[in-house]
């Protein structure tokens, strides 16, 4: 019984947790990509995201992803561009956005390299990564989050470049995800049924040394 219940928990805890980005690390898109390809908008290569100005450049093998093999750089062909996708929430519910960053390393200067995060096409944060030796086999990803809270039944999550006097090499990014945080009844309550499953395994260990 005990254990079931502490299942349940465990359950409810994990679901809370899912990921409600699709395709996040963009694995999922054009059949071959190799080394890079630009995509422009209306173009359905990214499956679950779309590009609206002017384009981004969908990463294959050309340098070392975050998460898998491909990534995006938010500038494209001397343009710099944005991906968005729309995800289904609750309103009022809190969420965490974490995404991973890097620089496209092929052109030292601008440096750092910027970038926006839109939630609801609203700019909530400015991204800014500083490249430090960064390599091709070696991006140097950073790992970036905030917490939002939805207003509505759906919420459009989106990322941009910021235009600087280098168009073509941009901030890169991967491996997104917005998960629901939470509340702290949930957790109370993971807590206290560990206990208990703890409480349970001993007395059971008891019993079985008794029976012996």
């Amino acid at each position: 019984m005990a254990v079931a219940a502490i299942a349940s928990l465990t359950s409810t805890a994990a679901g809370a947790a899912t990921n409600l980005i699709q395709n996040g690390s963009f694995e999922f898109g054009a059949a071959s990509i190799d080394p890079f390809i630009t995509v422009n908008p209306g173009d359905t290569s990214i499956n679950d995201w779309a590009v609206t100005v002017p384009n981004v450049d969908y990463i294959g093998n050309y340098w070392q992803a975050a998460n898998g093999v491909r990534s995006i750089d938010l500038s494209g062909y001397f343009a710099n561009g944005m991906i968005q996708q729309t995800i289904n929430t609750v309103p009022l519910q809190v969420y965490t956005l974490t995404y991973w960053v890097s620089a496209n390393p092929d052109q030292a200067l601008p440096n750092p390299r910027l970038g926006t995060v839109f939630i609801s096409g609203n700019p909530t944060t400015a991204i800014s990564y500083t490249l430090h030796g960064n390599t091709l086999s070696n991006m140097q990803w950073a790992k970036r989050y905030q917490q939002f809270t939805a207003t509505a039944a759906t919420t459009n999550i989106g990322f941009s470049g910021v235009p600087n006097s280098n168009l073509a090499w941009g901030i890169a990014l991967d491996n997104v995800s917005v998960s629901a945080v939470p509340e702290p009844a949930i957790w109370t309550m993971m807590i206290v049924g560990f206990g208990m499953l703890g409480f349970a395994m001993r007395r059971r260990s008891e019993s079985a040394i008794g029976a012996a």
